[in-house]
């Protein structure tokens, strides 16, 4: 009787371990980073200071000002991520910037797993910034549309 159950409790594990391997595999067909807004960046994560969750695998940081925001992607979804508070950056170069990819993680406490892997970091201009939060139905902060509306003087 205990072998029998044993041998059930492997095939189970096995069929999982096989199915999370081809949810994995089929993740990395994701779509290149030229299908995204912006264009490859990276940014100090020193001047890290607030963020927008678009979706469960993107949102946009700000670093260091509104105005100068990036697109970050992840390598999967996390679930109920706009409802994290506390996120941080895994910065596995030690070189003091966030790009992708890059093996760079987002560190998302009480979560499993707690590091997501950074697929894409692309810099956003205030147009493509404000079409992304309008598509998420978030709120656009003031100062990009004011930027909008006077363009001269914000690259200034």
């Amino acid at each position: 009787m205990r072998s029998r159950l044993l041998h059930s409790v492997a095939a189970v594990l096995m069929a999982v371990v096989a199915m999370a391997c081809a949810t994995a595999h089929s993740d990395t067909a994701s779509p290149p980073t030229t299908a995204l807004p912006g264009t490859p960046g990276c940014f100090w994560l020193k001047s890290f200071n607030d963020w927008t969750v678009l979706n469960d695998s993107e949102l946009i940081i700000h670093a260091p000002l509104t105005q100068d925001a990036y697109l970050v992607k992840l390598f999967q979804p996390v679930f109920g991520l706009n409802y994290y508070f506390n996120l941080g950056f895994v910065d596995v170069m030690q070189n003091g910037y966030i790009c992708g990819p890059s093996r760079d993680y987002l560190a998302v406490p009480r979560y499993t797993p707690p590091r997501i892997i950074i697929t894409a970091v692309q810099k956003l201009s205030p147009s493509e910034q404000v079409q992304l939060l309008q598509a998420a139905k978030k709120p656009v902060p003031r100062v990009l549309l004011k930027a909008l509306a006077h363009p001269a003087a914000s690259t200034s």
